[in-house]
């Protein structure tokens, strides 16, 4: 996401017809991130549509041939350790939960519809999740009427309408609604890949920064004192309304030892992460220590979602497998239907010397 500074490149290159470079950047794009090259693939191709008249062809015809396959080649050789998952047939997404807790960040399929407009901060602290806020700004919304344009605001209206995902979501709480810009999102080559729809607004919040830019400039022709005032103005708003955490959350290059002592450990072993210092912090850490994770930032586990009862099992399994190789003996219940659950069964009680404490459970079973 932090690369989406080589989009805005390949934007303001086709705005100003140099299509070659367009075209590099958009391959380069590609390399940063696929959804990032189809961002900028999608918007250098509606600038290069609308800009290819008669003349214009004529003028700058090849260069526009020649940008074009400089970004498909680019984008093709990017692309093809991921052609598996680009050519399924079906991406599966699960429906959305009763009700998301952190609907203004967005962790996971599509943007909240209230996200957009809803000021308020939101606390993280211990939560795994990733982070895809939308908020507008007021400030900003201000600032990009003044200097905006038809074309950017058909663009930042078109990825408002898609961000939102395949289900409309109002603060936290489903609308049981089918959002149909997404329809026409799919329409569009590999325009039905995308997981987390909220990171089209990413294109969205780059045009209207870009057009509250202009906004700023045409301040400063009426008082050069303006554009301090406005950045004072916008500051506050960022610091004080939007979801985003002042500062930013950082993850040290480094990861926690207690993953190098895991080394030994059978690799079947899971990993849950409790209290990260940073949402993202456990994906960070994945790189390390190459084990699957219990509370997956990836909420739910796109593709497959996993029941607690099954993760419950496969933890008991690798614990097991874990405890014989530590040269323990392990004696097994077979499962039996209606047999009480007997989770307990090894916290008895408390021996301190020749004193046994014996654990007063509530359930007889136990």
């Amino acid at each position: 996401d932090a690369m989406i500074g080589v989009v805005a490149l390949a934007l303001a290159a086709a705005l100003e017809g140099r299509w070659v470079r367009a075209g590099a950047w958009t391959g380069l794009a590609c390399w940063c991130g696929l959804y990032l090259g189809w961002m900028a693939g999608m918007g250098v191709a509606a600038r290069g549509l609308r800009a290819a008249t008669p003349p214009e062809i004529l003028r700058t015809g090849g260069r526009m041939v020649g940008g074009a396959l400089l970004a498909v080649g680019l984008g093709l050789a990017a692309a093809a350790p991921f052609a598996g998952s680009l050519g399924a047939a079906e991406l599966h997404r699960p429906a959305p939960p009763a009700h998301e807790a952190f609907w203004r960040v967005n962790p996971w399929r599509g943007a909240d519809v209230a996200s957009f407009v809803a000021p308020g901060k939101v606390s993280l602290d211990g939560a795994v999740l990733r982070e895809h806020p939308v908020y507008l700004g007021f400030a900003t919304i201000a600032l990009a009427a003044m200097g905006g344009t038809p074309a950017g605001w058909v663009a930042v209206a078109a990825c408002i309408a898609v961000a939102p995902g395949d289900d409309l979501v109002l603060a936290g709480s489903p609308l049981g609604a089918h959002n149909p810009a997404v329809s026409v999102l799919h329409a569009l080559p590999f325009g039905d890949r995308f997981r987390n729809h909220a990171r089209l607004m990413l294109l969205g919040q780059l045009v209207l920064v870009a057009m509250a830019s202009r906004g700023v400039r045409r301040l400063r022709a009426r008082h050069r004192l303006l554009p301090g005032i406005v950045t004072v103005v916008v500051a506050a708003e960022v610091l004080l309304f939007s979801p985003a955490r002042v500062p930013l959350p950082r993850t040290p290059e480094g990861s926690s030892v207690i993953y190098a002592a895991l080394a030994s450990v059978s690799a079947e072993l899971p990993v849950r992460v409790i209290g990260a210092r940073n949402p993202q912090q456990p994906l960070f850490d994945q790189r390390v220590h190459g084990r699957r994770l219990l509370n997956n930032p990836n909420r739910p586990d796109p593709g497959r979602p996993r029941p607690e009862s099954e993760i419950v099992v496969a933890f008991g399994d690798a614990v097991s497998r874990l405890t014989e190789e530590l040269g323990a003996t392990v004696e097994l219940l077979s499962p039996a239907r209606g047999l009480p659950d007997l989770t307990f069964t090894a916290n008895a009680g408390y021996v301190e010397g020749k004193l046994f404490i014996s654990s007063a459970f509530k359930h007889p079973q136990r």
